[in-house]
């Protein structure tokens, strides 16, 4: 949703995702380089996963933690983030 408005004040946008990306932080450091972007935004589907075959929980929060703090520190730029439940935890 903030892609086309972000279009529409004609700037440029680029989005990528991390899903298969392995290393995470060297795609993103591409990514911000290549780019140089002012505002950056992350947006996170699952901030943790059930597995019911070993009833046990796995959280995800160290690693979007990791690439908030990479981006932010990448080129100083301006970071937003939001998820599934994001107003619970304070960044």
């Amino acid at each position: 949703m903030c892609a086309p408005a972000t279009r529409n004040a004609d700037h440029d946008v680029r989005r990528f995702d991390l899903i298969f990306s392995a290393p995470v932080l060297v795609r993103i450091e591409e990514e911000i380089v290549n780019f140089m972007p002012n505002v950056v935004g992350v947006s996170v589907r699952n901030i943790h996963n059930h597995e019911t075959n070993t009833n046990t929980t796995v959280w995800y929060i160290p690693e979007v933690d990791e690439v908030i703090r990479a981006v932010k520190a990448l080129n100083g730029c301006q970071g937003d983030s939001g998820w599934n439940g994001f107003l619970y935890f304070s960044y």
